[in-house]
């Protein structure tokens, strides 16, 4: 196994299904992603973690752990095939989860034309050509035909409390499809509030913890 990843995240390609091979590439691909991110950050408000093992720890194994979560969703493993990451900021977890699943068109949505510059710039450096940037407010985005009730999954990593969250994830998100909403720990009154706007706007949602939810897999 590649020394990019800790024992956690070992365990969630495992449930993720990766073969040997298809881990060495992703661990040359994520590397590439975080020293660019981190590189970037010194000139750009990317990321407050400015440490290399706490940005990996934080940032890139959470979108890991949360595509091995989520796996259960698709049959026999294929993945989505149509992602949005809400504020994408630095591009994650959308460009974790684009080389994770290949297959899919992840959508980097952010607002800020600087940041959206960055990833496209970056995206093209990385050859990820199933990655495309869109630079627009969630909130007008939604009313556009195209993206929704589009995408079979949408993320988003602490962009806002969750009742503000579900109202701007869940308008792109199509009938049974899923919105993976990345917190740290301790937001259980967050959790109260959102119940009820997420049931008004037709959904309903359980919280997992990623690293006992990819431990107790074991």
């Amino acid at each position: 196994m590649h020394p990019y990843f800790s024992p956690v995240a070992r365990d969630a390609l495992q449930i993720l299904g990766l073969s040997r091979q298809q881990e060495e590439r992703l661990a040359q691909r994520l590397a590439r992603i975080d020293s660019s991110i981190l590189a970037a950050a010194a000139t750009m408000n990317l990321t407050g973690d400015r440490d290399p093992v706490l940005f990996r720890t934080r940032h890139m194994e959470d979108a890991v752990l949360s595509a091995a979560a989520l796996h259960p969703r698709w049959a026999e493993g294929s993945g989505p095939s149509n992602v949005l990451d809400v504020g994408s900021g630095a591009g994650l977890p959308g460009l974790v989860w684009a080389a994770l699943w290949p297959k899919a068109m992840v959508t980097l949505l952010d607002s800020r034309k600087r940041r959206t510059a960055f990833l496209e710039r970056l995206t093209h450096e990385l050859e990820l050509k199933n990655v495309q940037v869109v630079c627009a407010r969630a909130e007008e985005l939604a009313h556009q035909p195209e993206h929704r009730a589009h995408y079979d999954l949408v993320g988003a990593r602490a962009l806002a409390a969750l009742p503000a969250l579900a109202e701007l994830t869940l308008p792109f998100a199509r009938r049974g499809a899923g919105v993976a909403a990345i917190k740290s720990a301790g937001i259980e009154h967050e959790l109260n509030l959102a119940r009820t706007a997420i049931s008004k706007l037709g959904g309903d949602f359980e919280a997992v913890d990623l690293r006992a939810y990819v431990r107790a897999d074991d």
